[in-house]
């Protein structure tokens, strides 16, 4: 931390070669992710063109480019995915700065054949000229009117139209 201060350091830092493929050719030694601390992606770049670099290893920025159009927290929030995903542990405490936090219920399966589509006409609606025969017209099956059509198709057998 006295090196922050000290006019010295500060005078060497500038004249002296920045040995910047050195410290990332030990931080490649580790298996470890790469984090980015910074706007943009440079210093990524030019991680992934070190010579001890492997490609599975992932490089995560933790700051959105400008040209991005998101803010610092979408990134954020990215960037912990990435880094959990990675493998590393994160601190959920200080990631949520220990607000509440909700559980969401989910399905216990993905088949439970219960639908949520917001464009799907009701049965007994037509659709959105309401012609009939359009391809939004519920037939008495309850499902679309053209959906009901291909019940009748040889090799269809019904299972489409689950």
């Amino acid at each position: 931390m006295s090196e922050a201060t000290d006019p010295v350091f500060w005078g060497r830092h500038l004249r002296d070669a920045v040995r910047f493929a050195d410290a990332l050719g030990t931080l490649l030694t580790g298996g470890d992710a790469l984090l980015e601390l910074g706007p943009g992606r440079t210093l990524g770049g030019l991680a992934r063109r070190h010579p001890a670099f492997v490609p599975h290893r992932p490089v995560v920025r933790s700051l959105p480019h400008a040209a991005d159009g998101f803010g610092g927290e979408v990134e954020f929030l990215r960037a912990t995915g990435a880094l959990r995903a990675a493998g590393v542990d994160v601190d959920w405490s200080a990631v949520h700065h220990d607000r509440a936090r909700r559980k969401v219920p989910l399905p216990g399966y993905p088949y439970q054949r219960a639908r949520y589509r917001l464009d799907e006409p009701l049965p007994g609606e037509r659709g959105v000229s309401g012609e009939p025969g359009e391809r939004g017209e519920c037939g008495a099956s309850g499902g679309p009117g053209w959906l009901a059509n291909l019940r009748g198709v040889a090799g269809a057998g019904g299972a489409m139209a689950r």
